[in-house]
């Protein structure tokens, strides 16, 4: 069946859909609403893979027809046809719910088998108990499937799971509903996301299905079970974009993951990817830093990573970590992507994730660890250096800016860090390294001002690293500066306490430090200003589909061993020559998921 026809097949002159396709997904959703048993668990993961199928007519139309479908016309008719058509049977199941085309229960039954099926991860049973074998075995000449048509159905997958195939392909078409973009009403299974409940905390009646109050039917899934079974792989791409909808959507499950005394277990991993695929994984570091955005904007959280000793990191290589907090480690690995993304990739959209976690660490900081207390002072070095050679270059060529500016090319950065051409300057960059530099300066400030006796070790990374301060009160940005000064009093401080105090000798640092939390004692510490503590907070935007409805298809198209046509795919880049098992790219500049959105008032919106 051609693309171009599927709206003529199963639509009406009016754009209504006839009575076949809705059966069909009828019958599927009922029947995949059973849990399977060893005779039918085969066909299970038939019928997943066929539904999958139906629904990958989005895998050949552009983002760009999608956007299309939000222009303001008056021609109503010509939108429904162009929403038919970028995914005839997605759109069904949306109208299907919505226009109660099918009842609800069974609806929210083929939901909750879903999340059952992910978080019981049935294996595979012998092949001797299949359905489909047990056929072959009676009627082998007749009944039994071709290889090729059982290979079609089965494919072995992108040999990264460590799941079941029952288990992974609900998880795919859990995604592949949860994300489809259907304007203008919104998608309802989005919604329904945000009503799935914990077992432990739900009063069932005996069939378990339904709440004995308004005989309203209840998805109830163990919110222990699941969290499991996505620290298994959290960093995996499916796991990812599950683990995004849940934060982001279900208030128990945001809930429960901070209530887990081992979140280390789900941060680490992310981490490793972090550190060690910025480049190689763009897609799964822009999905993993909103997912840290989102558990970062709640206290606990913050005070638990804080809290939480990470005895040894094996996988850092630039230095032996050991007994390091893993909101040290946490803060380590931020600097460090940003860095790399400022000498670089320079993505606003990444500075500003990092930033914002960073951000929001920063009020719970405690017994900081040296090295993490090193790279922040190296962080603000970096920053400070950069935003007066910015602003040094705008003031002393005006007219070469305007004009680099408006030519609007971005040539590669220098290999210094520090190096910055007029032709790499951008209108917005001198505001956006402002915006950069006053954030990171709040955190010091604010750490110094009101938490000095337990950060002594930053304390003794700014005394030695910190002549570049002085800079910034010469300058006349009014918030920089007092920043800057208020920092350099707190510094001047200590210093003169330990000039007074020091003879010929020298103090070894364990000495100094000592003295540096005796005298960090008596300082003043003033009244806590609420409204100067940073918070960020993720917010996502509405074309957030733009990434995430590429990036889930190039996660089916490789797990499902690439059985579509490549050649007329045009949602994303193929690269032939990649392995089965090797991620497709993806470029974020494709798409931004979110925003971030600074809830301090006191504090600049970056």
């Amino acid at each position: 069946m051609s693309r171009l026809s599927l709206h003529q097949q199963f639509c009406a002159l009016d754009n209504s859909f006839k009575q076949l396709p809705i059966d069909l997904l009828t019958s599927l959703i009922r029947f995949l609403s059973h849990e399977s048993t060893d005779l039918t668990y085969d066909l299970h993961l038939m019928l997943y893979n066929y539904m999958l199928t139906l629904f990958s007519t989005e895998m050949y139309r552009p983002i760009t027809t999608t956007t299309m479908m939000l222009r303001d016309d008056d021609d109503d008719d010509d939108d429904d046809k162009q929403r038919i058509e970028s995914n005839v049977f997605l759109t069904l199941l949306m109208r299907m719910y919505t226009d109660k085309l099918i009842p609800e229960n069974d609806i929210y039954i083929f939901i909750k088998q879903l999340y059952v099926n992910i978080t019981t991860d049935k294996p595979r049973p012998n092949a001797s108990n299949g359905l489909l074998n047990s056929i072959g075995n009676a009627a082998s000449y007749l009944l039994l499937i071709p290889w090729s048509a059982y290979r079609y159905f089965f494919p072995p997958g992108d040999g990264t799971s460590r799941s079941g195939p029952l288990s992974d392909l609900s998880l795919l078409t859990l995604l592949a509903i949860t994300q489809y973009h259907n304007p203008p009403n919104g998608n309802p299974f989005r919604r329904l996301t945000n009503s799935i409940q914990d077992t432990l905390f739900v009063d069932l009646d005996t069939s378990g299905s339904s709440s004995p109050n308004n005989n309203r039917f209840i998805i109830a899934i163990s919110m222990s079970t699941l969290y499991e079974r996505i620290i298994i792989s959290p960093s995996s791409d499916k796991n990812l974009l599950l683990l995004y909808y849940l934060l982001l959507d279900n208030p128990n499950f945001f809930r429960y993951v901070q209530s887990r005394t081992d979140i280390d277990s789900l941060v680490l991993p992310l981490l490793q990817v972090l550190y060690s695929s910025f480049e190689e994984k763009p897609q799964q570091v822009y999905m993993i830093l909103i997912i840290i955005l989102i558990l970062s904007q709640d206290t606990l959280f913050n005070a638990n990573v804080h809290s939480l000793v990470i005895h040894q990191v094996l996988w850092y290589k630039e230095r032996l970590l050991k007994d390091i907090s893993l909101g040290g480690l946490l803060m380590v690995v931020l600097i460090k992507s940003i860095l790399f993304n400022l000498s670089k990739l320079r993505d606003v959209n990444l500075h500003m994730n990092c930033l914002a976690i960073l951000a929001n660490l920063s009020s719970n900081i405690a017994q900081i660890h040296p090295y993490p207390a090193t790279r922040l002072v190296k962080l603000l070095e970096v920053l400070t250096h950069r935003f007066i050679k910015l602003k040094k270059v705008l003031s002393s060529s005006p007219q070469m800016y305007s004009a680099a500016g408006d030519n609007g090319d971005n040539h590669n950065n220098n290999n210094s860090q520090l190096e910055i051409s007029i032709t790499d300057i951008n209108s917005g960059e001198l505001q956006t390294h402002f915006d950069f530099l006053h954030t990171i300066l709040q955190i010091v400030n604010n750490t110094l001002t009101y938490r000095a006796t337990s950060n002594l070790h930053l304390i003794y990374s700014l005394l030695h690293h910190s002549e570049y301060l002085s800079d910034l009160v010469a300058t006349n940005d009014e918030m920089l500066s007092d920043i800057s000064t208020n920092i350099l009093n707190i510094l001047s401080f200590f210093t003169n306490e330990l000039a007074a105090e020091k003879t010929t000798e020298d103090w070894s640092t364990e000495r100094i430090l000592s003295f540096l939390e005796t005298k960090s004692k008596q300082m003043l510490i003033p009244p806590s200003n609420p409204e100067g503590i940073l918070r960020f907070q993720y917010e996502e935007v509405s074309d957030s589909y733009e990434f995430i409805t590429p990036y889930m298809w190039t996660i089916i198209y490789n797990f499902m061993g690439r059985k579509w046509d490549a050649n007329n795919i045009t949602l994303f880049q193929i690269h032939h020559t990649s392995s089965l098992s090797d991620p497709l790219p993806l470029e974020t500049s494709e798409g931004v998921i979110g925003t971030t959105k600074n809830i301090t008032e006191s504090a600049i919106n970056i």
